[in-house]
C-alpha cells in the first residue's frame, strides 16, 4: 500500500507499481499508481495499456478534461483509425458527452444540446461500426459493445428511454476482452437498472461479470461484493437468507461470487440476540 504521506515512492519497481495497483481500492491511490506507472514505462503497447486505465480513473472520477487529455493522447499514438484509436475515440465521445451534460442547466434540454448530442450519436455509431475486411477480430466486437453502451447513454439523457434500454440489452456477448467496456456495462445496468427496479436484471450483469475472465481477480471481487450486497439490500433475516441460498445454487463452485456467498450466508443468520455469542 501507498506510505502515509500518498507519495509514490521513487524506488518502487514496474512490478511493484503493477502490483499495487492491481491491490488498491481506492480510485484516487489507483490513478496515482497507473499515472506514475505510465510516465516511466517507455512508448509501447504496454504504456497505452496504462494509459486506457487512466482515462477510465478519471472518467469514474468525472475529471473529464483529464480524461479527454489521456484518450487524445492514445489516439495520437495508436493511430485515430485504429481499433485501439477508436477505442479512444468513443471515450472521448463519452467523456464530452458527460461534460455537456454537466453544464446543463436545471436539467433542461437546450435545442444546441440536442443537436451536439445526436451529431455525436452518430459519431459514436459510425466509430463502433465494424471495419472493411475488420472479420470477426475481438477488438470488433469490444467496440461494437462500446459503442452502444456510449449511444445507451447518450439516448437516455436525450429522453429516449426505450431506445436507450434496447441498446443496453443488447447482447455483448461473453467473448468481450476489454475491461473496460465490461466496467461500463456494470455502470450502465446499475443507472438504468436500478431507476427500472429490476433487480433481477442488474444481478444477472453483475453475476456475469463477477466471473468474467477479461476482468482481473480484484474486479471479479468487486463485482461479486457489488452483487451480494444488491441480493441482501431491502431483504428481512429470512428472505436474505433464502436469496442467498438460491444464489449459492446457481454459483459455480470455487467462482469468486461463491467465495462472497458462502462469507454472507453465516453473516445473514446473526441477530441482536446471538451476534455477541458468535463474537
Amino acid at each position: 500500500s501507498l506510505p502515509l504521506d500518498g507519495v509514490v515512492p521513487g524506488d518502487w519497481s514496474d512490478d511493484r507499481l503493477r502490483g499495487e495497483l492491481a491491490v488498491a481500492r481506492d480510485l484516487w491511490a489507483k490513478l496515482l499508481l497507473a499515472s506514475r506507472l505510465a510516465a516511466r514505462l517507455p512508448a509501447s503497447d504496454a504504456r497505452l495499456d496504462v494509459l486506457e486505465q487512466v482515462v477510465w480513473l478519471h472518467l469514474e472520477l468525472r475529471e473529464y478534461e483529464s480524461a479527454l487529455y489521456y484518450a487524445e493522447r492514445i489516439a495520437s499514438q495508436a493511430g485515430a483509425d485504429s481499433a485501439r484509436g477508436r477505442w479512444a475515440r468513443l471515450f472521448t465521445e463519452l467523456a464530452r458527452h458527460r461534460r455537456a451534460d454537466l453544464a446543463l442547466a436545471r436539467g433542461q434540454l437546450s435545442r444546441a444540446y440536442v443537436e451536439q448530442e445526436r451529431t455525436r450519436l452518430a459519431e459514436v455509431r459510425n466509430l463502433g461500426a465494424p471495419a472493411p475486411g475488420g472479420g470477426t477480430d475481438p477488438s470488433a466486437a469490444d467496440l461494437a459493445a462500446l459503442a452502444r453502451l456510449v449511444a445507451s447513454e447518450i439516448l437516455d439523457d436525450l429522453g429516449q428511454k426505450s431506445e436507450a434500454l434496447a441498446q443496453l440489452r443488447a447482447r455483448h456477448g461473453s467473448t468481450l476482452s476489454d475491461p473496460y467496456t465490461l466496467h461500463l456495462v456494470g455502470d450502465r445496468a446499475e443507472h438504468v437498472d436500478a431507476l427500472l427496479g429490476d433487480r433481477e436484471a442488474l444481478l444477472d450483469v453483475r453475476a456475469k461479470l463477477a466471473g468474467h475472465p477479461a476482468l482481473s481477480l480484484s474486479d471479479r471481487l468487486e463485482q461479486a461484493s457489488d452483487y451480494v450486497a444488491e441480493l441482501v439490500r431491502g431483504r428481512g433475516r429470512e428472505a436474505r437468507i433464502a436469496a442467498i441460498d438460491a444464489a449459492r445454487a446457481r454459483a459455480a463452485d470455487g467462482s469468486e461470487l461463491a467465495l462472497l456467498l458462502d462469507v454472507e450466508r453465516p453473516l445473514a443468520t446473526l441477530t441482536d440476540a446471538n451476534q455477541e455469542e458468535v463474537r
